[in-house]
């Protein structure tokens, strides 16, 4: 049982690990807004791989029957999403002074949140990788010896941990002039959008196909 959770909780590390448009948005609101705004951002795609873990649990021939039947219009609605989020940091007006924690609203962090759920739920390998980590650690709802319930828990505790070391490490030894936060700022937009256009691009040519 105590190899389960360990288990779950690597999950939870490296389903954060591969880099892409959440690991650039939860930099940029670190580096823009704190460690907490940063923090927040990084929790909303633990909720979704979270959701993917449970969904690999309970319910994955039915989901992956879904996925494959409508992979191109998740893509295609995906990509656009993402795309607009990648338009709205690479124009967004970056503050002159480093804004911090403390003038960031709950109700902002949620919205940074919501825009990591967005990037996450776009990218329908998140859950086949979700899929083959619980494959290759054994983690099965038939076989395994601890409960499901708890072993949930653990996968979102370990990506939590990994974000909350990142987002700590970013605001500790990485700190940027206005000009250069711009800059980087623009930079995360334009990966953001260009990897939302793939995606659009990508579910087109399926549609098309």
């Amino acid at each position: 049982m105590i190899t389960e959770i360990l288990s779950a909780l690597l999950i939870g590390v490296l389903a954060a690990l591969p880099p892409g448009p959440v690991l650039m948005l939860v930099i940029q609101k670190t580096l823009n807004h704190g460690r907490w705004s940063g923090f927040f951002t990084g929790l909303g795609a633990m909720v979704i791989d979270t959701l993917y873990a449970a969904i690999g649990f309970y319910a994955l021939g039915f989901v992956r029957d879904f996925i494959d039947s409508h992979t191109a219009l998740i893509l295609l609605a995906g990509g656009a999403v993402v795309t607009l989020i990648g338009v709205w940091m690479t124009f967004r007006r970056v503050p002159a002074v480093y804004e911090g924690d403390i003038r960031t609203s709950h109700k902002a962090k949620a919205g940074y949140a919501g825009q990591a759920m967005v990037c996450a739920l776009s990218n329908p390998g998140a859950l086949a990788l979700i899929l083959g980590y619980l494959a290759f650690f054994g983690l099965d709802v038939n076989s395994a010896e601890c409960p499901v319930w708890a072993l949930l828990p653990c996968i979102a505790a370990g990506e939590a941990t990994y974000w909350f070391c990142l987002t700590g490490f970013v605001h500790r030894f990485w700190h940027l002039k206005p000009r250069s936060l711009g800059r980087m700022n623009r930079i995360s937009g334009i990966v953001i959008g260009v990897v939302g256009l793939g995606l659009m691009i990508k579910g087109l040519t399926m549609i098309l196909a």
